[in-house]
């Protein structure tokens, strides 16, 4: 009886023995996969840098380091050695190599930076140094800079950037999200003065005013908030409270109005939300409630348009950086410029073309 209970228990120990070890070998290969989604995470954050879709203007950076503006206003007085772009509704952040970072455009709610009287037609505006990272909302900007601290100005804050936190390692200013050195996601409000925990171990981020977006560091996507136009992804029109899980091995992400583009590992391109002008890149106007692929070998992606409760009075479209430096665009622009010119103005917008080459010679990291 002592010798069969006694073989019952190292049993049980021989038992637990083997499945520590594969736990300890399963943990191993899940750090091993997130180390390489990592990476690969990293590299896309770099491409996404290049391209910037605002609502009346775009921007690329070119091989050289300079960029192309273009749309509804021209660019005074073009910078050199660009390395990041944002843009928004009518103004735009410019980060150069040296850590300069220039604001341009409309500051009719202080996001420029400057608590000065600034037009369109005022030349760029240098306003801070050692920024690392930069973000734009329709009525806020925001910059990381090289210590790790978090600066916020316009809108709800004064025009002159506001210090709001450190150890930042990225920043979506539209929608209030913050990602720190931890990997923690934090959510805050307009006033940027309250944070709540969202989740951990998240790796890169994107938000319109409504819809939110993270990548956590296994390559997962996560969703959550407004999903009228089916945003969200989830299949359905139920907005989320918290986050849901949506897709594997994604890189990038960019949340447009009621709209959203991510880029997986392999380098497709994936569309779902509204689709009114064609921004989906779908050639139709119908919209998807799930991810749907649209293209390959594409490296950087963003959508453009309104991203605030504005009505949609400004031109919805999406621009994408693909492997060999040529940039592609799609919806609201694409349709007007590429159209049928027998038709009026308004109606060739509302006539979706699929994605077309408008450019190349981009940089590509």
């Amino acid at each position: 009886m002592k010798k069969t209970i006694v073989a019952k228990i190292l049993g049980i120990i021989l038992v637990i023995i083997i499945l520590s070890g594969c736990t300890n070998e399963n943990k191993t290969r899940v750090e091993i996969r997130c180390d390489i989604m990592m990476e690969a995470i990293e590299r896309a954050s770099i491409a996404m840098k290049m391209i910037s879709a605002g609502s009346s203007l775009s921007f690329a950076v070119k091989e050289d380091g300079g960029f192309w503006a273009w749309g509804g206003f021209d660019l005074f007085d073009q910078l050199e050695d660009v390395i990041a772009i944002s843009a928004s509704e009518l103004h735009v952040l410019i980060l150069k190599s040296n850590g300069d970072l220039w604001t341009w455009g409309e500051n009719t709610h202080g996001q420029l930076g400057e608590d000065i009287n600034i037009t369109m037609d005022s030349p760029p505006v240098k306003i801070m140094e050692n920024v690392n990272a930069i973000s734009t909302g329709t009525w806020q900007s925001a910059a990381i800079k090289s210590d790790g601290s978090l600066w916020v100005w316009g809108g709800y804050i004064q025009s002159i950037p506001v210090k709001i936190m450190d150890d930042v390692i990225a920043v979506s200013v539209e929608g209030g999200l913050v990602v720190k050195s931890d990997n923690s996601l934090w959510q805050t409000n307009f006033r940027w003065t309250d944070f709540e925990h969202i989740m951990d171990d998240v790796a890169a981020i994107s938000s319109s005013r409504n819809h939110f977006l993270a990548i956590r560091t296994d390559g997962s996507l996560w969703s959550w908030g407004f999903n009228w136009g089916g945003q969200l992804g989830n299949g359905t029109n139920d907005s989320e409270n918290i986050p849901v899980r949506i897709m594997e091995n994604v890189i990038a992400i960019s949340a447009g109005m009621s709209c959203t583009m991510a880029i997986q590992s392999d380098g497709s391109l994936w569309a779902w939300g509204l689709n009114f002008y064609g921004q989906l890149g779908t050639g139709t106007n119908e919209g998807t409630r799930v991810p749907i692929k649209i293209m390959e070998d594409v490296v950087a992606v963003s959508a453009g348009g309104i991203t605030g409760n504005m009505g949609f009075a400004l031109p919805i479209h999406t621009i994408a950086l693909r492997s060999d430096g040529t940039l592609w665009a799609w919806g609201d622009k694409v349709n007007i410029a590429f159209g049928d010119e027998t038709l009026a103005h308004y109606e060739r917008r509302w006539i979706p073309l699929p994605p077309k080459q408008i450019m190349e010679g981009l940089r590509v990291p």
